[in-house]
């Protein structure tokens, strides 16, 4: 898709893509060209990236386990962690923020296992209903992607026990299972500002010298609950 864009003479790019080395070679190839490439919502590290528009993953984790911490203060908890891909970048800081935030706080608690949905739903209700048979303790579910919670959902619903559930991203679902107190609170990142910055920041750096610095924007990781979504 970026050679075909590329072809057709565009002279920037906003890419929401992942860390894979075809990916990052082509950005480098593009910034060789003096192609602009500013990526948005997951970062590649050490490409030839102009900037990066998107959430503090990590950030965002540790505002899940505060958040799980101040509501369950003194339980014990048992924690299942869905997450889209162990090699998403963007998954595995927000799992690390959550699990660094929880041992700062000296929170007791355990992680029973953590589970891939492959950020699709039907993947996500099958693995979380047999993690759920296999681990009846848990009482706590932390996942770390936007996609799949459809499928995580249907499984909590299917399992008919009340865990604490903290899901990140606003989407329709979301904010219906939240509505419905299946899921307890959501991190947001903000993805209409991610949008709107990405052409103001595609915008700076065409406008700007060549090699001239264009700051990353990180959006602000904002817990919502029932009362935020409710008419």
């Amino acid at each position: 898709a970026i050679e075909y864009l590329e072809g057709r003479g565009c002279k920037a790019f906003a890419l929401c893509t992942v860390d894979e080395p075809e990916i990052r070679n082509k950005i480098n190839e593009l910034e060789s060209k003096e192609i602009p490439v500013l990526l948005i919502n997951n970062d590649i590290p050490q490409s030839g990236r102009v900037c990066y528009v998107g959430p503090d993953y990590y950030k965002s984790g540790q505002i899940a386990a505060a958040v799980l911490d101040k509501c369950k203060q003194g339980q014990s908890l048992n924690i299942l962690v869905v997450v889209g891909y162990r090699t998403h970048l963007g998954h595995k800081l927000r799992l690390e923020g959550f699990l660094d935030e929880l041992k700062k706080r000296k929170t007791k608690f355990e992680v029973c296992d953590i589970i891939e949905g492959h950020d699709r739903d039907i993947d996500t209700q099958q693995i979380a209903m047999e993690a759920f048979r296999k681990h009846p303790d848990a009482d706590c579910v932390y996942m770390a992607t936007g996609s799949g919670v459809s499928g995580l959902g249907a499984a909590i619903i299917a399992d008919n026990h009340k865990r604490f559930v903290i899901a990140c991203d606003e989407i329709y679902t979301t904010r219906e299972l939240v509505k419905n107190d299946i899921i307890d609170f959501v991190v947001c990142q903000e993805p209409a500002v991610q949008g709107y910055q990405s052409i103001k920041k595609l915008q700076e750096c065409l406008n700007s010298r060549r090699g001239a610095k264009v700051d990353d924007y990180i959006v602000d990781n904002v817990v919502k609950i029932k009362n935020h979504f409710e008419a």
